[in-house]
């Protein structure tokens, strides 16, 4: 089942290399009929590389839940999983502005019931600085 959506983010840099970063997503998408939303929020560490400053890596680690709702010929559910979240990218700058592209892959979990969905979130994004990096 594909979603597509946005996701937003805002991180803390402790220092160069650490920072909190706080991820709300939402997603729809109607595979075969059946309607399906999830809204994303997640908090964690992200630890950056910044030995160059037109490419930025990092990865990240991720915690929090998520709201799931699907509905159907009227019949609707909803569940509210635990969400956990790993993945990296890199913040590529544009020039000498504080606007980046970022490309970013995620691997998602949500566990309820015993079980985990697995997940791949894929992104593509533009990036304002605000501060310091």
């Amino acid at each position: 089942m594909n979603l597509n959506g946005f996701s937003t983010s805002a991180v803390y840099n402790a220092n160069s290399w650490f920072g909190v970063v706080c991820d709300l997503g939402v997603y729809h998408g109607s595979p075969v009929g059946v309607s399906v939303t999830d809204l994303t929020y997640t908090f964690g560490p992200r630890f950056s590389y910044r030995k160059s400053g037109k490419v930025v890596p990092f990865a990240q680690a991720l915690f929090g839940a998520s709201h799931a709702s699907a509905s159907f010929g009227g019949f609707s559910g909803s569940s509210n999983p635990f969400t956990y979240s790993v993945g990296g990218c890199a913040d590529v700058a544009l020039g000498s502005s504080k606007v980046s592209l970022r490309p970013e892959v995620d691997y998602f979990g949500m566990a309820a019931n015993g079980g985990t969905t697995n997940c791949v979130r894929i992104l593509f994004g533009i990036v304002y600085q605000i501060g310091q990096r």
